[in-house]
């Protein structure tokens, strides 16, 4: 008797085998857990890097349409023959006045005598657009610019700037709401019409632009 209540205790519950305890798992390493972290990572930045070519992609292609309708449209109006026609208003030509200044003396002026002659007046804008198109002058004239090149890189700056400009508006748009309102952005000012556009066309040489 006191054998069989012994083997009765050893099974328990009426003399039934308790059922096996199910082994539990293991926790994962610390060292496990930080390589998978590191590898989602590494996905989220390959993905992002490629989403950002995408839009760079894009960018580029806005700044091409810019500028093609900035400067290539009217292209033919401008270079005729050996002559470069600046717009018609009369800003153009005085800046390029300055600039031609600025490439053959190397400084620019700060009081025109000619303006208001005989006594002259100050000049009001800052030196920027003359200094811009003296050292690009000097660089594509390898030192030696000539005056139709001064008339040739004056043209086209406010094109080339105009095209430029889709760049930093994508950039503020980015930050302000996110991607597509950058790219948005920059193709709204790439095509907008107005005193923008008309500003930083092919030959309008302006310190506005």
């Amino acid at each position: 008797m006191a054998v069989m209540s012994k083997r009765s205790v050893d099974k328990g519950d009426g003399g039934k085998k308790t059922a096996a305890q199910p082994k539990e798992a293991k926790p994962k390493s610390a060292s496990s857990t930080s390589l998978e972290n590191k590898a989602k990572a590494v996905r989220r930045a390959a993905a992002s890097m490629s989403n950002d070519l995408y839009v760079y992609i894009a960018l580029i292609l806005t700044a091409i349409l810019s500028f093609y309708l900035r400067g290539i449209v009217p292209w033919n109006r401008v270079f005729s023959g050996s002559s470069v026609i600046f717009s018609s208003e009369t800003d153009a030509w005085y800046h390029m006045m300055l600039a031609h200044g600025t490439v053959i003396n190397l400084q620019r002026l700060f009081f025109d005598p000619m303006t208001y002659f005989p006594h002259g007046t100050p000049t009001h804008f800052g030196p920027l657009l003359s200094w811009a198109i003296t050292i690009f002058s000097y660089i594509f004239g390898l030192g030696n610019p000539s005056a139709h090149l001064v008339d040739v890189v004056g043209a086209l700056m406010p094109a080339v700037m105009g095209a430029l400009l889709v760049f930093p508006v994508y950039f503020i748009g980015r930050e302000l709401l996110g991607k597509s309102c950058g790219l948005l952005s920059a193709l709204i000012v790439a095509v907008l019409p107005g005193q923008l556009f008309s500003r930083t066309t092919l030959g309008f040489t302006d310190h506005h632009a």
